[in-house]
């Protein structure tokens, strides 16, 4: 149907950042903030992409039920976002201060 592969271009939409910023995740050291390649346009985009790629899928599915717990998804990501931000500002201080003052906590104007 229509509603799948309208929903394969939002999971593929979402995928394909989601692998790029997972390898920029796993490739900064431990001891800096992660800002470089997919990290440059938003702060969180694991979670981000992750939840857009599930959002693929339920459309694609064509399954309310799924959609719903998407949202639920998403909800927690945010909680768990602020306290990863309270965390690295703790932790990196100025310098994550200055990077949430310029990149986007979600993705461009989220």
């Amino acid at each position: 149907t229509m509603w799948f592969y309208i929903g394969l271009v939002i999971y593929m939409l979402g995928l394909i950042p989601y692998i790029i910023s997972m390898r920029d995740f796993v490739s900064t050291p431990l001891n800096a903030p992660v800002m470089k390649g997919v990290y440059k346009i938003s702060r969180n985009p694991i979670y981000f992409f992750s939840t857009l790629t599930l959002l693929g899928m339920g459309i694609a599915g064509g399954s309310g039920l799924m959609i719903i717990f998407i949202i639920l998804y998403a909800i927690l990501n945010h909680l768990t976002i602020l306290a990863e931000e309270k965390f690295c500002s703790a932790r990196y201080g100025e310098s994550y201060h200055k990077y949430t003052k310029t990149v986007a906590r979600y993705f461009l104007f989220f």
